[in-house]
C-alpha cells in the first residue's frame, strides 16, 4: 500500500493529473497481484528447500549406518557358522568316543549313558544354533531387501527434489520476468503520461 501511495504522490508531484495517476497506480496494483511474487511467497519455498536438504543429509547418514550394521551382521553370521562347524566336529568326536567305550569296557556303560545324554544336549544346541543361523540369514536378507527398497526410494526422492528445484528456478525466472515487464510497463506509462 505504501508503494502505491508513494507512486501516486510522485506522479502528482510531476504534474500528472490526479485521475491519470490513480489509473497508473491501479494498473500497477492489478499487475502486481496477478503476476508478482513477493518475498513472503519465496521464503517458504526457500525454507522447504533447506529442510529437504537436511533430510537428505540425515538419510545419507542412515544409509551409512545401515551399511555398517550389515557388515557387522555378516561378521556375526560368519562367526556363528564357525561355531556350528566346531560343534558338529565335537558331536562327531563324542560319537566316536562312545563307540570305543562300548567296545572296550562294559563296565563304563553308566558313563556312556551320561555321554549320550550330553550328545543329545549338544545336538539340541546345534539344532538351536542352526535355527538361529537361519533366522539371522533371514534377517540379513530382509535388511538387504529393505536397503534396496530404501535406495530406490531415495533415488526417486532425489529425482523428485531435482525436478522441484528446477521447477522452482523456472517459476522464479518467470516471476522476475513478470516483475520486470510490470516495472517497464509502469515506467513507459508514467513517461507517456508526462508527455
Amino acid at each position: 500500500m505504501e508503494l502505491q501511495i508513494t507512486l501516486y504522490d510522485a506522479l502528482v508531484s510531476i504534474d500528472v493529473p490526479h485521475d491519470k495517476a490513480r489509473e497508473v497506480v491501479r494498473a500497477l496494483e492489478r499487475d502486481m497481484t496477478t503476476f508478482g511474487a513477493t518475498k513472503s511467497d519465496i521464503l517458504p519455498l526457500h525454507h522447504d528447500s533447506l529442510v529437504l536438504k537436511q533430510d537428505v543429509k540425515v538419510l545419507r547418514a542412515d544409509v551409512r549406518e545401515l551399511k555398517d550394521d550389515v557388515r557387522v551382521l555378516k561378521i556375526d553370521v560368519a562367526g556363528l557358522k564357525e561355531d556350528v562347524g566346531v560343534l558338529k566336529a565335537d558331536v562327531a568326536q563324542l560319537k566316536d568316543d562312545v563307540r570305543e567305550l562300548k567296545a572296550d569296557v562294559a563296565v563304563l556303560k553308566d558313563e556312556v549313558r551320561v555321554l549320550n545324554a550330553d550328545v543329545a544336549v549338544l545336538k539340541e544346541d546345534v539344532r538351536v544354533l542352526k535355527v538361529d543361523v537361519a533366522a539371522l540369514k533371514q534377517d540379513v536378507a530382509l535388511l538387504q531387501a529393505d536397503f534396496r527398497e530404501f535406495r530406490q526410494e531415495f533415488a526417486a526422492y532425489q529425482v523428485l527434489m531435482d525436478r522441484k528445484f528446477e521447477q522452482l528456478k523456472l517459476e522464479m525466472t518467470v516471476r522476475m520476468g513478470s516483475l520486470m515487464v510490470v516495472g517497464m510497463t509502469t515506467l513507459f506509462v508514467a513517461l507517456k503520461l508526462t508527455d
